[in-house]
Order: structure tokens, then sequence, then C-alpha cells
């Protein structure tokens, strides 16, 4: 029997539900893959594979990825990527592309052609590409299909406005939704990152410094200055002004004060105080946000499949009826 190993990856330049879900289902099919789960909440893959065959599982999952939506990285923890740092291209893509749009709108004839046409290729190179990818590999009814097809009938039939209208605002959209699910994962990944929190926990006029896990219902813990709230609980001693923002997204602090309630993943903003705990870490407001979240996920999955089923059928009917008007 062949050994299985198993391989967790950090998942970059992927915002996109619907593709997340294609990666996962094509990479599942792959000789060799026993189970596959792609998380794009926490921007990471992981699967269950072969050892004999793990060099060509990854190198075939990179592919599939790039070709269901462009750009995508599978890295593995290991290497050290430095994206995050470089200048923002696509913003400048997208600056680019729509200034064409505009300058095309103000002029007329030949250059005006020529400023659409420019502002739809820089814009919408990618959808292209992607198109024909899918064409070449047999999927052909997909967003990318349709959007190609739609924009070169509006050239076709002398509308070049149009064509290139289409691309700038999908490529306007997808540039804000990147950005929008960016932040988003940001500040939860930072709400729920707990993995170099230090506990300090008062025990018989002593502080011990403990695991999150370690917190019991009614110890008594130090909160300094800084620090996250571990646990839900009532503050026993001094008072001090919370950040709360990433749990209830109120953006000013919250005043605080001997038999306040508190919640974990709250920040200490002003000075030391001691709390009461009344829950564990399992049973706290974080980790119920990190289930509810789990299962948000997993409702959405169950939508998504019953779209692409749906996107199966509707896709070429709505192709074959545009062909016959047409």
């Amino acid at each position: 029997m062949s050994k299985t190993v198993k391989i967790s990856m950090e998942v970059k330049n992927l915002d996109c539900a619907n593709c997340a879900l294609k990666i996962e289902n094509e990479i599942s099919q792959l000789d060799g893959v026993q189970l596959v789960s792609l998380n794009l909440m926490s921007d990471t893959l992981k699967i269950i594979l072969d050892e004999k065959k793990k060099t060509e599982i990854l190198k075939q999952s990179q592919l599939i990825a790039d070709r269901v939506e462009p750009g995508t990285k599978f890295i593995s923890r290991e290497e050290t990527d430095h994206q995050e740092s470089k200048v923002d291209i696509e913003l400048i893509k997208l600056l680019v592309s729509i200034s064409l749009f505009i300058l095309g709108i103000f002029t007329n004839g030949n250059l005006q052609l020529s400023f659409f046409v420019a502002s739809y290729l820089i814009s919408g190179y990618k959808v292209l590409l992607t198109a024909l990818k899918n064409l070449k590999s047999g999927v052909i009814f997909d967003e990318n299909f349709l959007m190609s097809i739609a924009t070169m009938g509006a050239f076709s039939i002398g509308e070049p406005l149009e064509a290139a209208a289409v691309m700038v605002f999908y490529n306007v959209g997808e540039y804000l939704q990147h950005k929008a699910v960016t932040r988003s994962k940001k500040n939860i990944l930072d709400l729920l990152d707990n993995r170099n929190m230090v506990i300090h926990r008062l025990e018989n006029g002593v502080l011990q410094d403990i695991d999150l896990n370690d917190v019991q219902v009614d110890d008594v813990l130090e909160i300094r200055v800084g620090e996250k709230i571990p646990v839900d609980g009532y503050i026993i001693q001094s008072e001090t002004s919370l950040d709360t923002k990433a749990i209830t997204g109120e953006s000013l602090p919250v005043y605080v004060q001997p038999d306040s309630y508190v919640v974990s993943g709250s920040i200490n903003l002003d000075r030391v105080v001691l709390m009461k705990a009344s829950t564990t870490y399992q049973n706290s407001t974080t980790a119920q946000i990190v289930e509810a979240m789990k299962e948000a996920s997993d409702k959405r999955a169950d939508t998504e499949k019953m779209i692409g089923k749906f996107a199966r059928i509707y896709t070429p009917i709505v192709v074959l009826i545009a062909t016959i008007i047409a």
C-alpha cells in the first residue's frame, strides 16, 4: 500500500469562491489525491496524496489553479513570499485602462477605436487568456467564454465602447472585491490569531504565564496594555478602554470598569486591569465566531455547488438562443 502524506500550502491571489470550488473539484480528480480542501477564508490548501506522486500532483494542482483563476499561486509554508511589499501592479493597470477608456469617450474616429481597444486589452487580457485555456481543455461555457464572445460581438457590430466598458467595469469589480476580501480576511485573522498570546494568571498572589487553552472559569487574569482579552469575563480591578471593533465593528473605544463584562478579542488600550474569566477559550466569543465562520463556509459551498450545476445547463441554452437570434 502506497504511503500517503498531508500537504498544507498557502493560497495567494484567489478571492473567487466559485473559482476555489472549481479548483478543489479538479484537484480531487487527480490520480493519487485522496482528499483535498481549499479554504478561501484562511487561504489554505490541504491535500492528502500518494507520496510517490507528490511532485506531479503539486505541479498539476498549480496548473489547474492558474487556468481557472490566472495569477493564483500555491506557496509552501517554508517559502517566503514578498508580494505584499510590491507595487500594486493591478491598480496601475486598472487606472491606465480607465484613463484610456475615458479618453476614448471624448475622441472620435480611429483614435477613439485605438483607445477603446487598448483599454479593452489591458482590462480583459486575463479573461481572454482564461477563455482560450479553458477551450483547449474542453471547458467552454463559463463566465470567461461568455464575456469574450459578448465583447467580441460588440466590436463586430461597431460598438467598441460597450466592449471596453464590459471589461473595464468587470476589472473594477474584481479589484474592489479583491481589496474587500483581503481586508476582511486580515481583520478576521488578526482577531483569531492567538498563537503568540501569553496569558498572565494571578494565583495566590503570584503571576504565572500559561497557555490560552489552560485558562479555566474563575481564573484571575492580568491584561496588560496592548494585549487581547483572551476569554470572556468581568473586570474586577482598575479601569481602562477597550478596542472592540474586531468584534462589534464599533470604532470608538469602550470604557470598562469593575463589574463590566468584556469579550475575548478586545484589545486593552489604557492601563493594566484584572479580570475574572467566565468562560474557557473553547466557549468564548472568539471561538464561537470561528465556529460560525465554519458553518457559513459549509452552507456557502452547498449553494455554490447548486449554482454550478444550474450554470452547466443554463449557460449553453443562453448561448444557443443568442446564436439563433444572431
